[in-house]
Order: structure tokens, then C-alpha cells, then sequence
């Protein structure tokens, strides 16, 4: 068969135009040899970086008050953090004693900054002349100090003007991109006793600019928040906002709110709200006895995740306050949500008992590595929920753990459940004593677990006590399965910085990860010789000595760390070390539909790689809300070669579980066989 002449001409018209696109593709996003970009200033003192990594300290700002410890932590679509720390921990020192501050004054928590890590990328990508598409320059501070939410606010039938300090509350994406920050403390801790704000608020990320999201019908004094599959949020658990129990004047006895609250971002603040009291439904946590009689209860900051069947299963692992009745408990609940046109319904069920009890300050992750949706709790504070715990107060029973406990996925048994559906999961719990080390040095309380790239997780942060004995090695889990639990552990090198309570971490786009924040003890504004008007200097008037946990002005010399940690880190892990040029997603859609089918471009690609999303992080207090990590089955196609530079397409279905993978921003990921990620492509998953 004879090919017209005319054709031939457009064939190789069309493929020329083909190649030429292609190199231009590639060619602006390939490291350039003859870049003379200036080396990193990176730390690793006990091991090779390609081993164990490295850190890097960012310079802070000059002037001390855009300086901030990092209470919560979100990641925005333009790939900067989005740090808040309300009013922090300040007390207010007069000469009587310690007081509570009057946190009306908006200067008071006026705490608020945006972090740019892309200043100090190490590995940036670079245009086709060899410059950064970023500005690198590490020795400018990356935080730009910005507004806070405002304050005071009124609320619905009142005069009275309350605070709107979102310390303690949570924080979590909405679909757009944009940050809801729940609750927070309208009394300062702990002078007087902390109770939960009805206040909500909505970070606009491209406008830059704070919204009040509207007032829910009760407070969430360390919240649990949980995306659901139509884009909206619930919220429940937490201090409420009247919770004194009676004869309690200052709280000794609070009460956990028994309110379930759920926020649809598409509607006007007044009309986002609706609820449902979950006190008297049917195996409800709050009509549930623990083993000792007493009634339970839906722990502060709860740790709760989706299951396959469409449910939630809380743990009941979680933050904690010594004025809040302990909990000691084995159980567990599965929560099902249904919010219809016919209004919110909520039903609990029974969930599988735990092996190990109840913990608090401790961290939880869904396993990247686990389909079926295992969870993994790590570390925490048992047999007491008072965050003084330490070496100078230790209490009959209670002790930190360095424990691992993974729920493992199963579906029921119709011989014995006459209600069992084949898709229906139970779940049974393995606890694994020791997992992070045997020492007592390796047990950990107040850290984050970080989910990578490569599947692998950082824990990182946190100490022996809350407030006591910070632990500086990071350690790497990594899929093994010959290994108990499935991760074998490494510590990595260690950072520099105390990092205690209050302290986060969160993945960034360029797959390092960015650690802040911390305390040791309590601030308070110095006021003792007269009322502090601004501008403040917060090294005259704020001091960073009081003890933990009391009211008494600590000493140096004492077991004592600073009350707020400013400087903040970034871990590099071993895979950006590892030889050879680096993966890029040079071309990916930014809006994906659930189902659809997508398209992506990479240079240096490899045979064997893996394609993988990762939920943009919301952190606080060792709880990352709506951390996952969704492994995408993708057909790549024949690496191809232009102008030496190696590239392919690869093709892959969008999720299509959307309770397993709410909508919202995700980073996407190339991985090499080596285990070296890409840059993170930011998508967002749409209804």
C-alpha cells in the first residue's frame, strides 16, 4: 500500500511538532548541569545522609515579634503553610500571682504567619536556562506574618463580646482549599479553666484573608473533625462551652460535649450549621460503661478514620487534661453519619475491643501500606491523662509507652453475627509492646507520624513526658514484611530543637518534611509593673520561664525547657539523597473528577515507579485530620528519549471511593524504583 505524498509530508509534520513539544516539555523542567545553584546549609551529625537524612535550619525573622511557635499547621494548594497559634499559652504575671489574660485585646493573639518552604528547596526544579522556577535564597526567613482571625466576636442572642482565640481547637481542608478552624479556648489555660468557644473560622488561601464561618450550637475545646464524602465536615467531641459540672467552679470535673455538629462550606455562615445530640442513641459512647462502671465517653482530639463499609471507627485515643475525668477504657465505636435531604442522622455501633488501653498525647496514622485500611497508634501516655506526668511526679500505674497498635481490617462471621453483610468490616486489634525501641528513652508521647512518599513514615517530635525529656532522633518506618507489624524502624539524624507539647510536623511538596513548634512549660506577659500596651516587646514582657504546668516561675538549672519554641527545622529523608536525577511530573491536570481518566508526564522516569496521592496535612497536636495516602494504579508507556532527556506518559483512574477519599487538594507523587519522589503535583479531587 502506497502512502500519498502529501500525507507522508503531514505525517512528518505532525510528528516533528510532536518531538519538538515534547522537548520543550521536558527541557524546562530538567536539572541543568551548568546551574550554579549554592549548596544547602544541611546538618547530619550521627550518620550519612544517604542513611539517615538530613536537617536544615531556616533563618527566623529579624524582628522578634513575627516569631511564632506553630500550635496548628495546614498546607495551602500554593504549596506555603499556614501556621496559627492564637493566644498560645500566655498567661498575664501580676504581682499577686499568675492570672488569666484578658485575650479581647486582638494584639494578644495577633500569632498568625505564613511559612514558604519553597526558598530552600534543595533540589528546585529549574527552567530551561537553569534557574530555579523559585527563588532559592537560604538566608531569607520564609514566614511573612499575617492577619489572625478576628476577635472579639458576639454571639447569636447575646451582647457580650467573647474571645475568638482558635488555640486548642482544629483545623482541616475544606474541598476548596481553604482551612476551617474550629473552636479554640475562651478562657486562657489554666488560669481559668479552659472552655470551648462556639466560634468558627475559614481561611480563604487565595484571597489571603480570614472569614467567621458561623457559630456552632455548642463548643469543641480540642475537637475531633472528620471530611465527609459530600465535601462537608463534622465535628464533635471536645470541652464545650458551659461545661463545668456543678460544684466545680473551676473545672476540675469538665464535661466532654455530647453535640455532633456538621458545617457545609457551600452555604452562608448563618445557614452552615446543623447538629444532633448523640448523649441518648443507642450504643452511644456516652451511654456505654467503661471496665470500671463509669459511664464513657468520646475522648478529646478522638482519633477517628474512615472505614471501607462507610463508617468511622473512633479509637478513643487522644489529647487530654487533668481538669477532664480519666478514661480508661477497651473500647472502641464504629460511627455512621447520614446527612440527607431528610436532615443529619447519626447511629453508633460496637467496635472491636483493643488489646492495650487507651492513651493519651499519642499519634495515629492510616496505614499507607495497608489496602483494606488498617490503622496504626503509636506511642502515648497511659494510666493518667495529667500531662505533668514526668520523672519528678511518677504516678502508681501510669507510664509513656512505645507501644505499636494496629487495628487490622476483617469482615464479620455470619456463622456467629446473624446481621453480618459480606462487606461489613470488624476489624481485630494487635498490640505490639516496644515497637519504637526498648529503652526507655524510645518511648514517646506529643509526636506526629508523617506519611511519605515512599509509603515509608517519619515519627518525629515529642518526648519521654509531655513536658519533659524531648527525644531529637526521628524515626523512619519502612514496609517490610518479614518485620513485626509490617515496618521495620531506623533512627535518623537528630534535630537540634526541644520538641514537646505543642509541637508539629507536616510533608511538604518537595517531600521534605517541615517540623516546628514545641513547649516545656508555660509563657505569661510580664504586666507586673503595669499594663502592657502594644507594640510588645516580647523579650521585655514575655516570659518564657513559668513551670510546666503550674503557676510558679521556673529557675534555670531546673527540668525545664523553653515555653515556646520558635526556630523551626526541616527534615530531609534518605531518598533525596539517593544517586541519580531526580523524577518530575512535568504535565498534570489540576482538577481531577472521581472515576475519570488522567494523563501525566514525566521526565526521568523508570520502569517500575509508583503513582501515589497524599491528602494535603492539617496538623495539630500529634492528629493530622485527613491524612491518607491513595496508591494509584497507573500503565506507563515506553520511556522515550529527547535530546538525551528520558521521558513517558502515564495513564491512571481517579479515586473513586469518596468516603475513603474525601474531596480536597492532594499532592501527587512520581517514585522511582530507586524510592526517589518527584515535586509534588498539587490536584484537586472534585465532586
Amino acid at each position: 500500500m502506497m502512502i500519498p505524498h502529501n500525507s507522508i509530508h503531514k505525517i512528518l509534520r505532525v510528528s516533528i511538532a510532536f518531538m519538538l513539544a515534547i522537548a520543550v516539555m521536558f527541557s524546562s523542567w530538567e536539572r541543568a548541569i551548568a546551574a550554579n545553584l549554592p549548596e544547602p546549609p544541611l546538618r547530619a551529625v550521627e550518620g550519612s545522609t544517604e542513611k539517615k537524612g538530613a536537617w536544615y535550619t531556616p533563618p527566623m525573622p529579624k524582628n522578634i515579634n513575627e516569631r511564632m511557635q506553630g500550635l496548628h499547621a495546614s498546607l495551602l494548594p500554593n504549596g506555603k503553610v499556614l501556621i496559627v497559634n492564637g493566644g498560645s499559652v500566655r498567661l498575664s504575671l501580676v504581682s499577686e500571682g499568675i492570672k488569666g489574660k484578658d485575650a479581647r485585646k486582638p494584639w494578644l493573639m495577633d500569632n498568625t504567619a505564613l511559612f514558604d518552604p519553597s526558598l530552600s528547596d534543595p533540589d528546585p526544579i529549574l527552567d530551561d536556562r537553569g534557574n530555579p522556577i523559585n527563588r532559592i535564597d537560604y538566608d531569607a526567613t520564609p514566614f511573612t506574618k499575617i492577619k489572625s482571625p478576628p476577635t472579639p466576636v458576639k454571639y447569636k442572642g447575646s451582647n457580650e463580646e467573647q474571645i475568638n482565640d482558635p488555640f486548642c481547637g482544629g483545623n482541616v481542608h475544606l474541598p476548596n482549599g481553604d482551612v476551617l478552624l474550629v473552636s479554640g479556648s475562651w478562657f486562657p489555660f489554666p488560669a481559668p479553666t479552659p472552655l470551648g468557644t462556639k466560634q468558627t473560622n475559614r481561611y480563604d488561601w487565595k484571597k489571603n484573608k480570614w472569614e467567621l464561618a458561623g457559630e456552632m450550637a455548642d463548643g469543641h475545646w480540642y475537637p475531633g473533625l472528620l471530611p465527609l464524602a459530600n465535601g462537608k465536615i463534622a465535628i464533635f467531641s471536645g470541652v464545650g462551652f458551659n461545661s463545668v459540672l456543678p460544684g466545680n467552679d473551676w473545672g476540675e470535673n469538665l464535661k466532654v460535649s455530647t453535640i455532633l455538629e456538621v458545617f457545609d462550606p457551600t452555604k452562608p455562615p448563618k445557614n452552615a450549621w446543623q447538629s444532633i445530640d448523640l448523649k441518648n442513641l443507642p450504643n452511644s459512647p456516652y451511654k456505654t460503661l467503661q471496665e470500671d462502671g463509669r459511664s464513657d465517653f468520646i475522648a478529646l482530639y478522638p482519633h477517628t478514620y474512615p472505614t471501607k463499609d462507610g463508617r468511622f471507627l473512633i479509637t478513643g485515643d487522644s489529647g487530654g487534661t487533668r481538669e477532664l475525668p480519666y478514661r480508661k477504657t477497651h473500647n472502641t465505636y464504629f460511627l455512621s453519619i447520614a446527612d440527607s435531604k431528610d436532615g443529619l442522622s447519626v447511629k453508633f455501633e460496637p467496635g472491636p475491643k483493643r488489646e492495650g488501653w487507651s492513651k493519651y498525647y499519642t499519634t495515629s496514622l492510616p496505614d499507607p501500606n495497608s489496602p483494606d485500611g488498617d490503622i496504626l497508634l503509636i506511642g502515648g501516655m497511659e494510666g493518667m491523662n495529667n500531662p505533668n506526668l514526668g520523672p519528678d511526679l511518677p504516678v502508681e500505674g501510669a507510664r509513656t509507652s512505645a507501644d505499636l497498635e494496629r487495628w487490622h481490617v476483617t469482615t464479620c462471621d455470619r456463622s456467629s453475627d446473624p446481621n453480618c453483610s459480606p462487606s461489613k468490616v470488624q476489624g481485630e486489634w494487635k498490640l505490639k509492646e516496644n515497637f519504637l525501641g526498648s529503652s526507655p528513652h524510645d518511648r514517646r508521647t506529643t509526636h506526629n507520624a508523617v506519611i511519605l512518599p515512599t509509603k515509608q513514615v517519619l515519627v518525629v517530635g515529642g518526648g519521654n513526658y509531655v513536658f519533659y525529656m524531648p527525644v531529637y532522633h526521628p524515626i523512619l518506618m519502612t514496609p517490610d514484611r518479614k518485620a513485626d507489624q509490617g515496618y521495620r524502624t531506623e533512627w535518623m539524624n537528630p534535630g537540634t530543637e526541644p520538641r514537646l507539647y505543642h509541637n508539629n510536623a507536616i510533608l511538604l511538596p518537595d517531600a521534605r518534611v517541615l517540623v516546628m513548634g514545641g513547649q516545656g512549660g508555660y509563657a505569661a506577659w510580664d504586666n507586673r509593673n503595669g499594663a502592657i500596651n502594644p507594640p510588645v516587646d516580647a523579650i521585655r514582657q514575655v516570659r518564657l520561664d513559668i513551670k510546666a504546668g503550674t503557676a510558679d516561675l521556673a529557675e534555670k538549672g531546673q527540668n525545664f525547657f523553653s515555653a515556646e519554641t520558635w526556630q523551626p527545622e526541616i527534615f530531609n529523608p534518605p531518598y533525596l539523597f539517593i544517586d541519580g536525577p531526580r523524577p518530575e511530573i512535568t504535565k498534570a491536570i489540576e482538577k481531577i473528577t472521581y472515576g475519570s481518566q488522567q494523563k501525566i508526564a514525566v521526565s526521568n522516569p523508570t520502569e517500575k515507579a509508583s503513582l501515589v496521592l497524599i491528602k494535603l496535612g492539617s496538623v495539630t497536636h500529634g492528629l493530622n485530620f485527613g491524612q491518607r495516602l491513595v496508591d494509584l494504579q497507573f500503565k506507563q508507556s515506553t520511556i522515550g528519549e529527547v535530546n538525551g532527556k528520558s521521558f513517558s506518559f502515564a495513564s491512571f483512574t481517579a479515586p473513586t471511593d469518596k468516603h475513603m477519599t474525601p474531596p480536597g487538594y492532594y499532592m501527587m507523587f512520581y517514585v522511582n524504583d530507586l524510592g526517589k519522589p518527584s515535586h509534588a503535583k498539587m490536584v484537586q479531587l472534585s465532586l
